[in-house]
């Protein structure tokens, strides 16, 4: 399919893998470039900021903030409540989950958060969330988690990419790579815009995956959610996440 090239397989195994430092990583890090070199960035708990430009209504190109439970993202007319109590990673966190795989195409940015140099990155890592802190996920433990990301798709080669085929790729390396049974894809509307899923579960895991996908102008815009099966309440608190977003278009 038309993004089959643009994951590579050190990623993969950064994302998926089942080892103790997977259960801390993003699950959104899949989406990356052609020939492996992305460089993510991440959000923090706040800090970003999401000023718009006074030379045009578009906002300026962000990595969205935090406040009061809500990710907002104006860049993108984004927003999502996050579940109350969990723990949202900070940027040295994000970038620890980043290098999980040892893949040294992974970099840092966090000192290059301008929206001239975010706009050159081909996947932004806006803001993940988790049920645990990563100090209180023992070895063999699971950790429910919400993700989203945006994938810069003229940087990384693929501008004419649709979700269906974004989310093709992704499917064809998760069951490939890591084992995970895939549903077909469909389409959910949440709030007033028509989102494209995935639904996946592995059974050496446990973990049960949705990605929810959305083309915004140059980027596709995904929501990642991550849960150990038969963890009710976390399951619930990320559909009440998911239900709650909303998209302007």
């Amino acid at each position: 399919m038309i993004l089959r090239k643009a994951f590579s397989k050190s990623v993969v195994r950064r994302v998926f893998s089942i080892s103790v430092s997977a259960l801390l990583v993003s699950f959104a890090a899949c989406a990356c470039s052609p020939g492996g070199g992305d460089n993510n960035t991440g959000s923090n708990n706040g800090g970003n900021g999401g000023g718009t430009s006074s030379a045009s209504a578009k906002p300026e190109l962000t990595l969205g903030t935090f406040q009061n439970g809500v990710y907002e993202n104006p860049y993108f007319g984004f927003k999502i409540n996050i579940p109350s109590n969990w723990h949202i990673a900070t940027q040295d966190e994000i970038d620890q989950i980043n290098q999980v795989g040892n893949d040294p195409s992974i970099t840092a940015t966090s000192l290059t958060q301008t929206p001239e140099n975010l706009a050159k990155q081909k996947l932004l890592s806006l803001i993940y969330a988790f049920k645990n802190e990563f100090a209180n996920v023992k070895a063999g433990e699971t950790n429910a988690g919400l993700q989203v990301v945006a994938e810069n798709l003229t940087v990384s080669g693929t501008p004419q990419a649709a979700e269906a085929d974004y989310l093709d790729s992704i499917k064809q390396q998760i069951g490939g790579d890591v084992g995970y049974v895939s549903e077909p894809a469909a389409t959910r509307t949440i709030g007033s815009a028509a989102f494209t899923v995935l639904k996946a579960a592995n059974s050496q895991s446990g973990l049960d995956m949705a990605f929810y996908c959305k083309k915004v102008g140059d980027y596709m815009l995904t929501v990642i959610t991550t849960c150990p099966r038969g963890d009710a309440d976390a399951q619930a608190l990320l559909e009440r996440s998911v239900a709650s977003i909303a998209l302007k278009e």
